[in-house]
């Protein structure tokens, strides 16, 4: 008995498998983010420094996220 439900487990786990669709993401040249604290242990010991050398290598905004349209006015007129 517990050998059918078993195998039943596994034939139900592996349709399941061959029916979920994969997406086709572009390659990251990010490195893997941890949950809920994204890439803050990648930091280091002087954030500021680390924050320092980014903005100095990518620009000095690294990162904006603005919810409103009215936000996003008021960014755009002081940039």
């Amino acid at each position: 008995m517990e050998f059918l439900f078993i195998s039943f487990l596994i034939l139900v786990y592996l349709q399941l498998a061959k029916t979920k669709k994969k997406l086709n993401l572009p390659p990251s040249s990010s490195p893997p983010r941890l949950p809920v604290i994204g890439n803050i242990h990648q930091l280091g010991k002087l954030p500021h420094h680390s924050h320092r050398d980014l903005a100095a290598k990518h620009g000095s905004l690294l990162l904006l996220v603005v919810s409103t349209a009215k936000m996003a006015k008021e960014v755009i007129k002081k940039a």
